[in-house]
């Protein structure tokens, strides 16, 4: 188990979820009519992308090669479900279902789709 990383697949789960979180993020803001929001979210969203991509080749792939089925199978589960989280994170901020939570509201005034930042919007 010398390829195992317990530090790497820590770490992965918040870079998988910001990963999703801002790929969704730029999904919905392409659907929208405001290119700064777009533009800024497609910046994001390729930048995170990159750093994942590191972590995915640094930790999946010795693993997989070393036939470390397990670790891998826990990399591979840590990063499913923080991927999903992300983008369930990032839906419930662009609908606004942060403006009333204590001490959430930042995300509401930062994240939440308003005017031409909506989906749909043209």
């Amino acid at each position: 188990m010398e390829t195992f990383d317990l530090w790497l697949m820590l770490v992965l789960a918040p870079v998988a979820f910001i990963q999703n979180a801002v790929f969704t993020l730029v999904s919905r803001s392409r659907a929208s009519a405001d290119l700064k929001r777009h533009a800024v979210a497609a910046l994001l969203s390729n930048g995170v992308w990159l750093v994942t991509s590191l972590f995915v080749w640094r930790g999946f792939w010795p693993l997989f090669y070393g036939s470390e089925w397990g670790p891998f199978f826990i990399m591979a589960v840590i990063y499913t479900v923080s991927t999903a989280a992300g983008s369930v994170f990032m839906m419930a901020a662009n609908l606004g279902r942060f403006e009333h939570v204590r001490g959430l509201g930042w995300i509401h005034r930062i994240l939440n789709e308003k005017g031409g930042s909506r989906v749909g919007s043209r």
